[in-house]
């Protein structure tokens, strides 16, 4: 009997033993699908701001542009004719305006 004992004890324990472990094991692949699944959310999250910084780094270029548009017409004053100037520099004002409007909306 005492060997029939040692026998069967140690398969017994290896055998409860890999139960065990078992339901640990699926709880720790649980934990990792799940951790898998949020770093995949926040993947796509990192995705939506790399995008919408690449936009509005588009519209600081069209701000800039817009800016330098309306300098340049500003300095047109010193020798054109104001008269002739004003819709120009009414035209670079609100292209300005629309830049910034385009910058502020995707801003917020």
């Amino acid at each position: 009997m005492k060997r029939i004992f040692k026998i069967y004890m140690p398969l017994i324990l290896l055998t409860v033993m890999t139960s065990c472990n078992q339901g640990r094991i699926e709880e720790l692949e649980n934990q990792v699908s799940e951790l898998e699944s949020q770093l995949s959310e926040k993947q796509n999250e990192l995705d939506e701001c790399e995008n919408k910084l690449s936009e509005i780094q588009g519209y600081i270029g069209d701000l800039e542009s817009a800016i330098g548009q309306l300098r340049s017409e500003v300095d047109d004053f010193s020798y054109e004719d104001w008269q002739y100037n004003v819709s120009d520099v009414e035209d670079a004002t609100r292209n300005v305006e629309s830049a910034f409007d385009d910058l502020q909306s995707t801003a917020y």
